[in-house]
């Protein structure tokens, strides 16, 4: 998965993402048919230094965070992982102060601590971008329709994500937003 820093995109507003020149690095053709999502999060956090993942339960997935602030019906954007690198909601059972659980296939893995794991800030829905014009020229774009209330002085962070059709690749876009005193 490749991350990438705001250079890479125009942000016009809090509300509006646009994304252009999204291209194949194989052979730099543009791709327009791209599932394209975007995020608030808070920062990421990191799972314990040379945790596993945890099976407690059929079907659930456990990661060792100490001090995470998420709770059952969160949504967390997982990356850098081998086998977790996707977009999850955080469940009830057995979530407490130091493990987050969520559905997914369990497969063996260690976490090293630089994996990242973000918190969509609640009440901010993700957005999928779609795409306007036609290439060499065409872009995505998407509006947050409900803001959410952010704390001024607190770093937030915007998350695009784009899943390439036909590959499994997906890359990250990452931008460091302040909230600042309205």
């Amino acid at each position: 998965m490749a991350l990438a820093r705001r250079s890479d995109y125009n942000i016009e507003s809090h509300a509006h993402v646009e994304l252009a020149d999204l291209t194949r690095v194989r052979d730099g053709t543009k791709i327009n048919t791209a599932t394209v999502k975007a995020y608030i999060c808070e920062p990421a956090v990191h799972p314990d230094v040379d945790s596993a993942a945890d099976f407690t339960n059929p079907g659930e997935v456990g990661i060792d965070i100490a001090n995470h602030t998420m709770e059952a019906g969160d949504y967390v954007l997982i990356y850098e992982t081998i086998n977790y690198d996707f977009e999850y909601k955080v469940l009830s059972s057995n979530t407490d102060a130091s493990t987050i659980f969520f559905a997914a296939t369990q497969t063996a893995e260690t976490f090293h601590g630089n994996e990242d794991i973000y918190k969509v800030v609640k009440n901010s829905s993700q957005i999928t971008l779609t795409h306007i014009g036609s290439d060499p020229n065409g872009y995505y774009a998407g509006n947050f329709d409900n803001l959410p209330v952010l704390i001024a002085g607190q770093t937030y962070y915007r998350i695009i994500t784009v899943l390439i059709p036909g590959t499994g690749e997906v890359r990250v876009f990452v931008d460091e937003l302040k909230a600042k005193y309205g």
